[in-house]
């Protein structure tokens, strides 16, 4: 599900997030514009 996050500054071209999210939660880096609400997606874990 989505969730609404805090994004501080650029650090070297990586944005960092401070509030919202939690150890447990994972995030979709690549391909987020292709995800829709209520749809079931297998997790590809990258390095």
């Amino acid at each position: 599900s989505k969730k609404s996050v805090t994004v501080s500054e650029n650090q070297n071209d990586y944005l960092v997030i401070t509030d919202g999210l939690t150890t447990d939660d994972e995030v979709v880096l690549q391909g987020s514009s292709n995800i829709s609400d209520n749809v079931k997606y297998n997790i590809v874990k990258t390095n």
